[in-house]
Protein backbone atom coordinates (compact mmCIF):
# COMPACT_ATOMS: atom_id res chain seq x y z
CA UNK A 1 0.00 0.00 0.00
CA UNK A 2 2.83 2.11 0.50
CA UNK A 3 3.97 2.00 -2.98
CA UNK A 4 0.19 2.46 -4.61
CA UNK A 5 -1.43 4.79 -2.08
CA UNK A 6 0.41 7.85 -2.92
CA UNK A 7 -0.93 7.30 -6.79
CA UNK A 8 -4.55 6.46 -5.67
CA UNK A 9 -4.81 9.03 -3.29
CA UNK A 10 -3.66 11.55 -6.65
CA UNK A 11 -6.03 10.03 -9.15
CA UNK A 12 -8.73 8.74 -7.32
CA UNK A 13 -9.29 10.43 -4.12
CA UNK A 14 -11.92 12.35 -4.81
CA UNK A 15 -14.18 9.39 -5.17
CA UNK A 16 -16.80 8.65 -2.13
CA UNK A 17 -15.58 6.40 0.31
CA UNK A 18 -12.10 5.86 -1.13
CA UNK A 19 -10.76 6.46 2.36
CA UNK A 20 -13.17 3.99 3.83
CA UNK A 21 -12.14 1.38 1.19
CA UNK A 22 -8.73 1.83 1.78
CA UNK A 23 -9.53 1.11 5.62
CA UNK A 24 -11.27 -1.71 4.81
CA UNK A 25 -8.72 -3.34 2.42
CA UNK A 26 -6.16 -2.52 5.12
CA UNK A 27 -8.10 -4.41 7.78
CA UNK A 28 -8.42 -7.09 4.87
CA UNK A 29 -4.63 -7.63 4.62
CA UNK A 30 -4.36 -7.22 8.40
CA UNK A 31 -7.05 -9.27 9.78
CA UNK A 32 -5.89 -13.00 10.90
CA UNK A 33 -9.66 -14.36 10.71
CA UNK A 34 -9.72 -13.13 7.01
CA UNK A 35 -5.99 -14.02 5.99
CA UNK A 36 -6.06 -11.50 3.20
CA UNK A 37 -2.78 -11.15 3.01
CA UNK A 38 -1.61 -14.91 2.80
CA UNK A 39 -4.41 -15.05 0.18
CA UNK A 40 -2.57 -12.40 -1.74
CA UNK A 41 0.59 -13.85 -1.10
CA UNK A 42 -0.12 -17.66 -2.17
CA UNK A 43 -2.27 -16.30 -5.25
CA UNK A 44 -0.27 -13.31 -6.70
CA UNK A 45 3.44 -13.21 -4.93
CA UNK A 46 4.52 -16.19 -4.63
CA UNK A 47 3.81 -18.01 -8.23
CA UNK A 48 5.09 -15.04 -9.45
CA UNK A 49 8.07 -15.32 -7.43
CA UNK A 50 8.86 -18.61 -8.43
CA UNK A 51 7.95 -18.24 -11.87
CA UNK A 52 11.06 -15.74 -12.01
CA UNK A 53 13.33 -16.75 -9.35
CA UNK A 54 16.65 -17.99 -11.63
CA UNK A 55 15.93 -14.34 -13.37
CA UNK A 56 15.45 -12.62 -10.01
CA UNK A 57 18.49 -13.75 -8.46
CA UNK A 58 20.56 -13.52 -11.50
CA UNK A 59 20.03 -9.97 -11.00
CA UNK A 60 20.49 -9.36 -8.21
CA UNK A 61 24.27 -11.27 -8.31
CA UNK A 62 24.90 -9.01 -11.26
CA UNK A 63 23.84 -5.99 -8.69
CA UNK A 64 25.97 -7.37 -5.95
CA UNK A 65 29.13 -7.37 -8.55
CA UNK A 66 28.42 -4.24 -9.82
CA UNK A 67 28.20 -2.73 -6.46
CA UNK A 68 31.54 -4.11 -5.45
CA UNK A 69 33.17 -2.78 -8.28
CA UNK A 70 31.40 0.33 -7.65
CA UNK A 71 32.79 0.64 -4.32
CA UNK A 72 36.49 -0.72 -5.06
CA UNK A 73 37.03 1.96 -7.60
CA UNK A 74 35.55 4.61 -5.14
CA UNK A 75 37.54 3.67 -2.46
CA UNK A 76 41.01 3.90 -4.62
CA UNK A 77 40.18 7.03 -6.10
CA UNK A 78 39.74 7.90 -2.48
CA UNK A 79 42.81 6.60 -1.80
CA UNK A 80 44.95 8.36 -4.18
CA UNK A 81 43.05 11.39 -3.83
CA UNK A 82 43.71 10.92 -0.31
CA UNK A 83 47.58 10.49 -0.82
CA UNK A 84 47.50 13.09 -3.07
CA UNK A 85 46.71 15.88 -0.38
CA UNK A 86 48.61 14.21 2.53
CA UNK A 87 51.94 14.65 0.19
CA UNK A 88 51.29 18.55 -0.35
CA UNK A 89 50.50 18.77 3.48
CA UNK A 90 54.10 17.67 4.13
CA UNK A 91 55.85 19.87 1.07
CA UNK A 92 53.88 22.68 2.40
CA UNK A 93 54.74 22.31 6.35
CA UNK A 94 58.45 21.77 5.06
CA UNK A 95 58.43 24.79 2.61
CA UNK A 96 57.24 26.81 5.73
CA UNK A 97 59.70 25.12 7.88
CA UNK A 98 62.69 25.90 5.99
CA UNK A 99 61.31 29.66 5.26
CA UNK A 100 61.56 30.19 9.22
CA UNK A 101 65.23 31.82 10.07
CA UNK A 102 66.52 29.49 12.48
CA UNK A 103 67.95 30.62 15.85
CA UNK A 104 71.60 31.23 16.09
CA UNK A 105 73.47 28.48 18.42
CA UNK A 106 74.43 30.29 21.74
CA UNK A 107 78.40 29.98 20.58
CA UNK A 108 77.74 31.86 17.82
CA UNK A 109 76.32 34.89 19.88
CA UNK A 110 79.12 34.67 21.66
CA UNK A 111 81.91 34.55 19.53
CA UNK A 112 80.06 37.97 17.53
CA UNK A 113 80.25 40.15 20.94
Amino acid sequence: MTVWDPFGDALIGWLPLYSEAKLAICVYLWYPKTTGATYLYGTFVKPYLSKHESEIDRTISQLKTRAGDSASLYFQRILAYSQTRIVEVVQLVMAQSLQRPQPAPEAAKKTAK
